[in-house]
């Protein structure tokens, strides 16, 4: 396996900490909607369910990339375990992709709450976004 340099892991930790704190935001938002929301139905239960999982995933992303982000620094005092990044850094990458996967499915599912039309809009829309994702990654 390629190591990356300690300067360039610190600065990919920090982005994918800011990314999954701000799309954490996000999703912690949406899912105190849905749980406040006075509707119910199998389609609100698996929006929660998704949103839910979103939020989750993305705090596991921000606790990874902030444990890579202080072992990647200069001045750390103990000695850098290329194991210990590797595996900060593989958690933390999972669980952003996991977050978007499923911010992506309540998105795509959300149309669906309002009619059919907007339901098949949204689906495709998410669908379309989640292959540009795997296109992208």
């Amino acid at each position: 396996m390629l190591e990356l340099p300690l300067p360039y892991m610190n600065e990919l930790a920090k982005q994918i900490a800011f990314i999954s704190s701000f799309l954490g935001g996000f999703s912690v938002t949406l899912l105190g909607a849905l749980i406040l929301s006075d509707k119910d139905g199998r389609l609100l239960r698996v929006l929660t369910v998704s949103t839910a999982t979103a939020s989750l995933a993305f705090i596991v992303s921000v606790a990874a990339m902030t444990q890579m982000i202080m072992v990647t620094t200069e001045g750390y005092p103990f000695p850098v375990d290329q194991g210990q990044l590797f595996s900060s850094r593989l958690v933390g990458t999972l669980a952003l992709l996991v977050g978007m996967m499923a911010s992506i499915v309540t998105i795509s599912l959300s149309g669906w709450v309002r009619s059919k039309k907007l339901g098949i809009f949204t689906t495709v829309l998410g669908s379309l976004t989640m292959i540009a994702m795997f296109l992208f990654m």
